[in-house]
């Protein structure tokens, strides 16, 4: 009797038995392939991952879809390896590929259109995971930012766009990462960076100096103990010393330029910038009525300069002043 009120129970609530799963699954089977052959687009889910693809589930029944024919492709499989885990209970869409009644094998294609495209905001901060490791650099996938409803957004991480205190060898595929968002370049990748003075080159605003004079200050490079300039304390500039600046006493400049110390302040006009590299290019504004053979680094720095840069820089010295006393 408690056999027959059960078997009443699944028959209302539509569940298959032992009895009648394979005509349940016959069923299933029959229906996807009637969407097969008109080329329906149905959901799937994520079950788990396998060697080359994954274990999902389309109207109940497990199906498999490789790699391959994911939504999106990869550069090879390691990748999707580093995402999987990510990936599991997410729905996708896709077409059914292949029946094999015999094995009840289904096989997906997830290679149909499914998503809309993001809204990235230069400077925005966006959460991604390492797909792939290059001597130059990261690739890292935003997708993971917004839980891949928009699919895969691949950008590249540079090296030299690192933050300061991280290094390349540190970083793993799988990990996550948080990265600032700077556009698209040329050839319309994607550039990620974890510097926010990177953010101030994609919306120009290095660039408006360009003809503008302001003090400089010297550094040291701890890597390499090279010489450094910064440019508001932040931006790199790059000392340009050639015949179209100084058409005269450039080994006088060039010694003065070696005897200066580390936070040293030098007065220079931004004569260009360099858009690849994120640098200022900068004349230092130097007396070229000094004599050759003596140091330049001996003279005070009003000697150094020529009449009409002393009042520029008098001036910029007020506005900086008036501003700290703010």
């Amino acid at each position: 009797m408690l056999r027959t009120i059960t078997n009443e129970i699944k028959n209302k609530l539509k569940i298959p038995g032992k009895s009648n799963k394979k005509d349940w699954k016959s069923e299933r089977l029959h229906e996807l392939e009637m969407h097969r052959q008109h080329s329906d687009t149905l959901p799937f889910k994520v079950v788990d991952v396998k060697i080359y693809g994954f274990l999902a589930k389309v109207k109940g029944l497990y199906a498999y879809i490789s790699f391959n024919h994911m939504p999106w492709r990869y550069f090879d499989r390691s990748a999707w390896l580093h995402v999987a885990p990510s990936l599991i209970g997410k729905k996708f869409y896709c077409k059914i590929h292949r029946i094999v009644r015999e094995r009840f094998s289904i096989i997906l294609d997830g290679d149909v259109p499914q998503f809309k495209q993001a809204e990235l905001a230069i400077g925005g901060l966006y959460k991604g995971l390492i797909i792939h490791k290059r001597e130059y650099g990261l690739f890292i996938d935003i997708g993971y930012h917004f839980n891949w409803r928009h699919g895969s957004i691949v950008g590249l991480l540079h090296k030299t766009k690192l933050e300061g205190s991280v290094s390349l060898d540190d970083m793993e595929g799988g990990t996550t990462v948080q990265v600032i968002y700077l556009g698209e370049s040329e050839d319309g990748h994607i550039e990620l960076s974890q510097n926010e003075t990177d953010v101030d080159w994609a919306l120009g605003i290095p660039q408006k100096m360009v003809g503008q004079t302001t003090w400089v200050k010297v550094a040291r490079n701890e890597e390499t103990q090279k010489q450094e300039f910064l440019v508001l304390d932040k931006y790199k500039g790059m000392l340009l010393i050639n015949k179209e600046m100084y058409p005269s006493h450039r080994k006088a400049v060039r010694r003065a330029k070696n005897a200066l110390s580390d936070s040293d302040s030098i007065p220079c006009v931004v004569v260009g910038c360099d858009d690849r590299k994120c640098t200022l290019v900068l004349k230092w504004l130097v007396n070229m009525n000094l004599p050759e053979k003596v140091p330049v680094r001996r003279y005070p720095m009003a000697e150094m300069l020529d009449e009409r840069s002393i009042i520029i820089l008098e001036d910029i010295k007020e506005k900086i002043d008036a501003s700290r006393d703010k």
